[in-house]
C-alpha cells in the first residue's frame, strides 16, 4: 500500500503510470489545478510528495486502482530498475500472484468475456459474493458458470470480495467485569479464616498413557485446607462446575455450615463467567463471586 513511508524509488513507477493515463481526468480526480499539476510534473520529489499525499493508497486498492493487468505490466517493465521486492510493494502485490501470472497460459478469449460481464456485476453490486455473482449472470446476461471456475477467476482478477469477520459484542458479564477492573478480587490482602472463602478452579489429567484426559474440579477452603467438593468429568463445562458446587454445598451442609455469604474466587474462564454458573451462585444460593484479574493465576493449586 503506498504511503508517505515508502520510498520514493519505489512508488516512482506508480505515478509513472498514472502520469500516463490521461492528465486531466487525474487532476480533476486529486482536485488539483493543470498548472498545479504542471508544476509537480516539473519537479520529480514535489510530484512524488505531492501525489502520494493526495492519492494515499486509493489508486493502488481502492476505487479506481490500477487493474492486475497494469500491475503486472508495471512490474515486468521496470524489472532492470528495482528489485522484484520493491515492485511488488509499491504495486500492493503479493509475489505468489506475481509467480502464479507468470506460470500460467494467457488467458483465453472465453475468459476475457467472461470478465467483461463479471466486471459490469462486480461494479453494479460491490457486496455480492461469488453465489450471487453467479446467479446474476445467469439471469442479466444469461451466462452459466461452474462456481468453481467462477472463484477462480475472481481470485485472479483480484474482484473477491474482502470481507471482515465482525468481533463478537461482549457480554453483559463481560462489560461488568470490565467496568470493575481492579475491583473484582475480594481475597486480595486477607487471610480468610475456615468457611469464608472457596478457591476453585480446573485442573487437566491425563491418562491412558497420556492417550486420555479428564478434568478435575475442586473448591478448597484455603483458611483450613479442607477440600469442600470436587467433581470429574471429559470436559471443562458447566455441567461439571455445577456438580462440584452442589457436591460442596452437600458436605458445607454436613459440618452445620450455611453456604450464604461464602465468597466463591476463581479466574474469569467463560464457565465462571456464564449467565448460569453466576445465577445459581449469585441468585439462588446467595454467595458472593470473586476474580483473579485477567493474566492472574492462581497461587493454590488443585489437589
Amino acid at each position: 500500500m503506498i504511503s508517505g513511508t515508502i520510498e520514493h524509488s519505489s512508488s516512482r513507477m506508480v505515478f509513472e503510470a498514472l502520469k500516463a493515463e490521461g492528465k486531466e481526468a487525474e487532476v480533476q480526480g486529486v482536485r488539483a489545478h493543470k498548472c498545479t499539476w504542471s508544476h509537480w510534473l516539473s519537479r520529480s520529489t514535489t510530484f512524488l510528495n505531492m501525489a502520494q499525499r493526495c492519492w494515499g493508497p486509493k489508486r493502488v486498492t481502492g476505487s479506481g486502482a490500477l487493474t492486475l493487468e497494469k500491475k503486472l505490466k508495471l512490474v515486468g517493465q521496470h524489472r532492470k530498475e528495482y528489485g522484484l521486492n520493491r515492485r511488488l510493494r509499491a504495486l500492493s502485490m503479493s509475489k505468489s500472484t506475481w509467480h502464479r501470472h507468470q506460470r500460467r497460459p494467457e488467458v483465453s478469449e472465453k475468459d476475457k468475456e467472461l470478465k467483461k460481464q463479471v466486471t459490469k456485476v462486480v461494479e453494479g453490486h460491490p457486496v455480492y459474493g461469488y453465489r450471487r455473482i453467479k446467479v446474476e449472470l445467469e439471469e442479466s446476461y444469461g451466462i452459466v458458470v461452474n462456481h468453481k471456475r467462477l472463484r477462480r477467476c475472481l481470485r485472479e482478477w483480484e474482484l473477491a470480495l474482502k470481507r471482515q469477520v465482525a468481533q463478537p459484542r461482549p457480554s453483559g458479564v463481560r462489560r461488568i467485569l470490565k467496568e470493575a477492573k481492579g475491583k473484582l478480587n475480594l481475597t486480595r490482602g486477607r487471610k480468610p479464616e475456615p468457611f469464608q472463602v472457596l478457591y476453585t478452579d480446573f485442573t487437566e489429567t491425563k491418562y491412558a498413557g497420556g492417550m486420555r484426559k479428564a478434568y478435575l474440579m475442586a473448591m478448597i477452603d484455603p483458611g483450613s485446607g479442607w477440600v469442600a467438593g470436587w467433581a470429574v468429568g471429559k470436559s471443562a463445562n458447566r455441567e461439571l462446575a455445577l456438580r462440584c458446587w452442589e457436591a460442596a454445598k452437600e458436605n458445607l451442609a454436613k459440618v452445620d455450615q450455611d453456604p450464604r455469604g461464602l465468597i466463591v474466587h476463581h479466574d474469569q474462564d467463560t464457565v465462571y463467567t456464564s449467565h448460569r454458573w453466576l445465577r445459581q451462585l449469585l441468585i439462588e444460593d446467595k454467595v458472593v463471586v470473586s476474580y483473579l484479574s485477567e493474566g492472574q493465576r492462581t497461587t493454590l493449586k488443585n489437589p
